[in-house]
């Protein structure tokens, strides 16, 4: 016999001023729906009319987590302040004869949330091979409960509450996972957003995604873009996303902040890489990022271990949130959504424990569909066991104007069903503003080259060893700066960089040209820091670096020898 499964949102309602009262009904509207967990920080407190108190709620979305057969999953909603009330989730059937109302008087109560759900249910077509759930849920508070029902198959759900406070809607969300049997299928998906980054007018872009089985019975999956004259599921895609993970920093153990985010994306402090990933361990690591929108998300993972993290938006103090859980998971908090429309800064500064961020979203962003024919998928479709299968997924931009574009392309499968958010920039310019100076170390000979694919396999055969990104050039032709020149001496097996060109000859005697590497600023200019030079008069050798302590490097008897120039 199948097991009764229940869903239990326990709701108190709150009603300051007297004969308020407040009512529970199904709501006939959706909200734009979004993914993942989201806990809100700042109150819409600029759009309220100063006149009438509002109610308050925090969080205004939980994640629930993982529901698993015969699991029981709960949360709890925060309320206070007068006149407000509650509809029920948007699509469920309400179980039974029962009156969507009454009131509850008092300042502050809480509404809980419990889960439960029954054995699957094979689809009423028999040819069929999706499982369905249902899932009841039961709303309780002030002496109160409603029951209803929905059905769903394995997935990740955003479900949604309408508040309503002296007029004034808004949406509460929770969320929550249907895991499926073990045999069935379960499609994961890695990453849930696709960043395509930032491209140049005419290029091509391609980016894969993984496609993994956590079942044991075999996944048929399939990509589709949604049909042309539809909004293409724009609605699932509220925010531009700029994901910070970056391929080249993988297995170096130090992190480095993805080309096409160099200039709005400024680091502080030691950050590792974790898959890619920054990772802040150091209390007072920092991460800015530049925005312009009307809001931010910061996405990133909560896990066993999990520390501190403290959020700013414009330099101002927003809150702190604890990052550490049972699983790891991935999360979302939500810095600020109601800024005026401009640029602005979001902060996210390490407190204590391990910060691993994943990416950012902005807010306020009008996203452009993709023209037709732009988008390309392969393979498009596949059956999943044990291995993970790859998809590509490729833009081409001739048919585009500069600008900001999104689309959601459509997952099925018979072990859930994933919307897959993709979102990237057209750039008027197709020259990097930007380059990255990887440094290589053969003794006391520091090698500083931009050209990491064409020199890292032959440096390395000649007994270099790659110690990651250095620093930061800038593209010729960029206003403020000039080249940068790399002189070798084969007798003293040392490099020296300068910006100088007239009459280094006479002074650099021995040394061979062997051309530029990018271009330095000779003055400050805004984003910019030292590039310091250290002399070991013993060696003859010279060393470069942004650290004003050298990297430690006077123990081997460098000294200080001035300010080479200035870079990102």
């Amino acid at each position: 016999m199948h097991k009764t499964l229940f869903v239990i949102i326990l709701i108190s309602c709150v009603s300051i001023l007297a004969g308020n009262s407040w009512a529970l009904g199904v709501s006939q509207a959706a909200p734009p729906p979004r993914s993942s967990t989201r806990t809100s920080f700042l109150e819409n407190s600029k759009s309220r009319n100063k006149t009438t108190p509002t109610a308050i709620v925090n969080p205004e979305e939980l994640d629930l987590g993982l529901l698993e057969s015969g699991g029981i999953l709960s949360g709890e909603y925060h309320v206070k302040g007068p006149g407000w009330s509650f509809e029920g989730p948007t699509g469920w059937n309400i179980v039974g004869e029962q009156k969507m109302n009454g009131g509850t008087e008092g300042g502050y109560d809480k509404l809980r949330l419990q889960l439960e759900f029954q054995q699957p249910n094979k689809d009423k077509n028999e040819t069929s091979d999706q499982f369905y759930y249902t899932v009841e849920l039961i709303l309780e508070g002030g002496g109160r409960s409603y029951t209803f029902r929905n059905e769903f198959r394995p997935g990740t759900y955003r479900e949604s509450l309408k508040f309503n406070s002296y007029g004034t809607a808004r949406w509460l969300y929770f969320n929550f996972t249907v895991a499926p049997a073990e045999k069935e299928p379960h499609l994961i998906m890695d990453p849930p957003i696709l960043d395509l980054g930032v491209v140049g007018v005419g290029e091509d872009v391609s980016k894969r995604v993984k496609i993994c089985n956590a079942g044991k019975a075999p996944l048929k999956w399939q990509l589709s873009l949604p049909p042309k004259g539809t909004n293409g599921g724009m609605e699932l895609l509220p925010v531009r996303y700029a994901s910070l993970d970056n391929e080249e920093s993988k297995t170096t153990g130090t992190y480095a902040v993805p080309a096409a985010y160099k200039e709005v994306v400024e680091l502080s402090g030691h950050w590792l890489e974790r898959d890619g990933e920054p990772m802040g361990t150091l209390a007072n690591d920092s991460l800015r990022f530049q925005f312009t929108g009307t809001g931010a998300i910061i996405y990133l993972w909560k896990e066993p271990g999990g520390g501190t993290v403290a959020l700013y938006i414009d330099d101002t103090l927003v809150g702190q949130y604890e990052l550490e859980t049972e699983q790891k998971e991935r999360a979302e908090l939500s810095v600020a959504g109601n800024l005026p429309f401009g640029p602005h800064s979001v902060g996210i500064v390490v407190r204590k424990g391990r910060v691993i961020l994943e990416g950012i979203g902005v807010e306020g962003v009008s996203l452009l569909n993709l023209p037709a024919g732009s988008l390309t998928i392969f393979p498009d479709s596949g059956t999943t066991t044990a291995e993970t299968d790859y998809v590509n997924i490729t833009v081409n931009s001739r048919q585009m104007l500069p600008g900001s574009y999104g689309e959601v392309i459509n997952v099925h499968s018979n072990g859930g069903d994933i919307p897959l958010a993709v979102s990237m920039d057209v750039s008027a310019s197709n020259l990097p503003r930007i380059i990255d100076i990887y440094r290589f170390r053969r003794g006391f000979d520091y090698l500083y080259t931009a050209s990491l694919a064409d020199e890292a396999r032959r440096l390395q055969s000649m007994g270099f060893v790659k110690e990651g990104i250095a620093f930061h050039l800038f593209s010729p032709g960029t206003p403020g700066t000039t080249a940068f020149f790399r002189w070798y001496s084969p007798e003293k097996r040392d490099r020296y960089y300068t910006h100088v060109n007239s009459g280094v000859r006479s002074i650099l005697k021995g040394y061979i040209l062997e051309g530029t590497i990018g271009n330095i600023a000779t003055s400050r200019l805004t984003g910019t820091r030292e590039l310091y030079r250290w002399y070991n008069p013993y060696t003859g050798c010279h060393f470069y670096t942004t650290d004003l302590k050298g990297e430690g490097i006077s123990k081997q008897r460098y000294r200080f020898d001035g300010i080479a120039g200035y870079v990102r």
